[in-house]
């Protein structure tokens, strides 16, 4: 796969705990994997491991429940990156089956298409949660998958950390700096030595966390105590953990912490205070609908009053509307999510018409928003005075809208 697109996402590494991080290949060296063995507490070494579903997965057996849980997650996200992968990496279009598991059963709906995935609630929130020692790497991922629902998380399950030193303190740095929060999953291990260097990974994550003034959240099992570890400095981190125990609570906690706060609700405008709020007209596909939708209420909150197009009616009342909203609106916006862009380039052409026959103001405000899925290209051959592009494939950036609204405000632009 070497040197084809997106090669590294290509790839998922399985690690059934037989070989250590130093040891593998050099094509796999920067690579974690997904771990399909644990390391039983206060043990260190390879040969203590114990694999998953070992010697063989049985859906009977109780304690293989993990290794199923771990198959059916790897499952699922292959399917999900295949389907962000651009035609060019994947050679055509695709089909996504949906993959579930019940005992050893195995059900798949084939034929279904390509659906983007919704919005994250918050996804303009950033965390930074730290790699782990092996002792506690399956409550790390647990705790990644269920924020990952929520927020964008760093580093990713299957983008993992350097392994030399300059690179791993780079890669650190970066993330937190884009991190609201730093979280930290602590056992009793420090994680073994980053090449090139004398540190250990888990102490170094925090320290590096403290020196970026980021406010940490730890936690550390319930039954792990500060005083059996013999590292010092695991030890304090231990100590100066929070929160302790069942580790649900401590997810939902740690989403609570991190979820801005809800602006506060702002009474309906009087009709006098309406004519100081800009109208905005998405003009969307039935395919963007949703995300359109989604779009408005962002745009209400900041004061606007949005409309969308008609779907349903006669062609004449259709035509009727549009023309209607492209003259009247304060402010214009072409969505290009999962529709085609040669619907796009085609709104343009018939908006210039209505637009030029404006008589009442001008439109003060012009803009393409771009939804998922992500776009191999964004530039559609479109260039208009005053036109901006709000980009809203992995969640909407309040500075551009913000920006957008201040300009649509201002009475600038298009």
């Amino acid at each position: 796969m070497a040197g084809q697109p997106d090669a590294k996402r290509r790839l998922f590494l399985i690690d059934i705990g037989n070989v250590d991080q130093q040891d593998r290949p050099q094509e796999f060296s920067d690579k974690r994997g997904r771990y399909f063995y644990v390391q039983p507490p206060n043990t260190t070494n390879i040969t203590d491991r114990k694999r998953l579903g070992f010697p063989t997965p049985d859906p009977t057996n109780k304690d293989h429940e993990a290794f199923f849980a771990h198959v059916l997650q790897l499952a699922n996200d292959i399917c999900e990156r295949v389907t962000k992968l651009p035609e060019s990496a994947t050679g055509a279009s695709l089909n996504v089956a949906t993959i579930s598991f019940a005992s050893d059963s195995v059900s798949k709906r084939p034929g279904a298409t390509t659906v983007a995935p919704p919005l994250k609630p918050n996804s303009n929130v950033t965390l930074f949660v730290a790699e782990p020692a092996d002792d506690v790497a399956e409550e790390r991922e647990q705790v990644v998958r269920f924020l990952s629902d929520h927020f964008h998380v760093l580093p990713a399950i299957d983008d993992p950390l350097p392994n030399r030193w300059d690179q791993w303190q780079a890669s650190v740095d970066e993330g937190l700096k884009a991190s609201t929060l730093f979280v930290q999953i602590l056992g009793a291990l420090p994680g073994r030595k980053i090449a090139g260097s004398e540190q250990k990974p888990v102490i170094a994550q925090f320290e590096r966390a403290q020196a970026a003034g980021k406010r940490a959240i730890l936690w550390r099992p319930g039954a792990l105590s500060p005083e059996s570890v013999s590292d010092g400095r695991m030890k304090e981190l231990l100590s100066a953990a929070e929160y302790y125990g069942a580790l649900e609570e401590f997810k939902s906690e740690v989403k609570r912490l991190a979820t801005p706060p809800k602006p506060k609700p702002v009474d309906p405008p009087s009709p006098e205070g309406m004519a100081s709020q800009p109208r905005v007209f998405i003009n969307t596909g039935v395919e963007d609908l949703d995300q359109a939708k989604l779009l408005s209420e962002r745009l209400k909150a900041l004061g606007c009053r949005c409309n969308r197009p008609l779907l349903e009616g006669t062609p004449e009342d259709l035509r009727d509307d549009f023309v209607r909203q492209v003259r009247s609106c304060d402010g214009l916006i072409v969505f290009y999510g999962q529709i085609k862009p040669v619907w796009v380039r085609r709104q343009f052409d018939s908006m210039e018409r209505h637009l030029t026959r404006r008589t009442r103001n001008k439109l003060r405000a012009l803009a393409v928003c771009l939804g998922p899925p992500p776009k191999m290209s964004t530039d559609l051959g479109i260039d208009w005075p005053g036109l901006e592009v709000i980009d809203g494939t992995s969640g909407f950036v309040e500075e551009q809208l913000n920006h957008w609204v201040a300009t649509l405000r201002n009475g600038g632009g298009a």
